[in-house]
């Protein structure tokens, strides 16, 4: 996990659309599915929402 991918994580945590999210870091809407794809399967999540608790447990937001 990189800076940018705990900042995406943040970001989501408040609330944030994609869409807010893409803007705010310059991705592009692949580039964000992508990553949230890599990242479910790295914490074993199976949706964006149990990513953010395993994230959130893990002490990464």
């Amino acid at each position: 996990m990189d800076d940018t991918d705990r900042r995406m994580l943040e970001l989501l945590a408040q609330g944030r659309s994609h869409a807010a999210v893409i803007d705010e870091l310059g991705l592009t809407e692949r580039s964000l599915r992508t990553r949230l794809t890599n990242l479910r399967t790295e914490f074993g999540a199976r949706t964006t929402i149990q990513l953010g608790a395993e994230a959130v447990r893990a002490g990464h937001v």
